[in-house]
């Protein structure tokens, strides 16, 4: 029940939904890469 909710909610984040269109990119490494990366915002330039 846990699992559902936190993807549900991961579902509904844009970024996550831009990560899942890259091939071999699905959910748990995309809500991974969110929580280890954050913001991207935050860095300057790529």
């Amino acid at each position: 029940m846990l699992d559902r909710n936190i993807a549900q909610k991961a579902l509904e984040d844009e970024a996550i939904q831009r990560l899942l269109t890259i091939t071999g990119v699905n959910l748990a490494v995309a809500a991974g890469l969110m929580a280890v990366v954050g913001s991207i915002e935050r860095f300057k330039s790529p």
